[in-house]
């Protein structure tokens, strides 16, 4: 009977699960290599929905048993790095492969897999000691932003900051704040000030609003910091000959700042 199945597959997948914890300690096999059994237990219960996709809610709660089996497996490697990564990477293996037999709920696998596989090689990261924070939220904000981009595509109507907004604010926030707040660090800087002119250049290029903002809003800080840091090098007259030079050059030329100010609000108000 159907009600009978819709209960009898989650059962099956979680005895799985617990058969295969238990024949690893049985084993005398510590927690964490048993992760790597109940992840088995995990990808075939996968596997297993996926072979039911066509019998509705059977499908998908063995699914979702393969999921929380998943996570038990990452639970198990708690205080590991390195093995929590591989669980983390195999699990994203398996879900590719599930993305690949299709289905309505392929875009679903596709981005669950990206986001396993980022996760590992975050945890890679960790189990390594790198201690460059550039090494964990550029590749995550870089994901955000082709998932933004692959959103947009979809959906025109969606805005640039819906769209990119999260990733570039994860890309550029903890660099510059970096830049701001530790002395030093030329290459950041320099690096920083080339990633913000690219994304400025790509958002005019594009007409996106997002783009500009962030990477002009990065780029004037850097500039801030720059001018900070060249102020105690001058001598106490050149900051003030430089700022009264600005203030005639922006008063003998007011209105067509005026102008030009209005043509770039206009501008950014036509951008999505």
């Amino acid at each position: 009977a159907a009600a009978a199945r819709v209960v009898a597959w989650p059962l099956a997948g979680i005895a799985a699960a617990w058969l295969a914890f238990a024949a690893a300690r049985a084993a005398d096999l510590p927690l964490r290599p048993a992760a790597y059994w109940v992840l088995l237990a995990a990808a075939l219960a996968l596997a297993g929905g996926w072979a039911l996709r066509g019998r509705g809610i059977e499908g998908r709660l063995l699914s979702a048993v393969a999921h929380a089996v998943a996570a038990v497996a990452l639970l198990l490697t708690a205080g590991d790095a390195a093995a929590a990564a591989g669980v983390a990477g195999l699990y994203g293996v398996a879900l590719g492969l599930r993305a690949l037999g299709g289905g309505t709920v392929r875009r679903g696998y596709t981005v669950a897999a990206v986001v396993a596989e980022l996760l590992a090689y975050e945890l890679v990261l960790v189990a390594g000691g790198v201690s460059v924070p550039e090494a964990y939220t550029a590749p995550a904000g870089a994901a955000a932003v082709a998932a933004g981009w692959v959103a947009a595509r979809r959906h025109p109507r969606l805005g640039s900051w819906t769209a990119f907004g999260p990733g570039l604010l994860a890309g550029f926030g903890p660099s510059v704040a970096l830049v701001l707040v530790t002395p030093g660090e030329p290459l950041r800087r320099l690096l920083v000030g080339a990633a913000g002119v690219a994304v400025v250049l790509a958002g005019a290029r594009l007409r996106l609003k997002a783009p500009i903002a962030a990477g002009g809003g990065a780029l004037v800080l850097l500039a801030l910091h720059e001018i900070r840091v060249v102020w105690d090098h001058l001598p106490r007259w050149a900051p003030l000959a430089v700022a009264g030079a600005l203030l005639v050059g922006f008063a003998v030329t007011y209105e067509r700042r005026l102008r030009d100010l209005a043509r770039l609000r206009a501008a950014m108000t036509r951008m999505r």
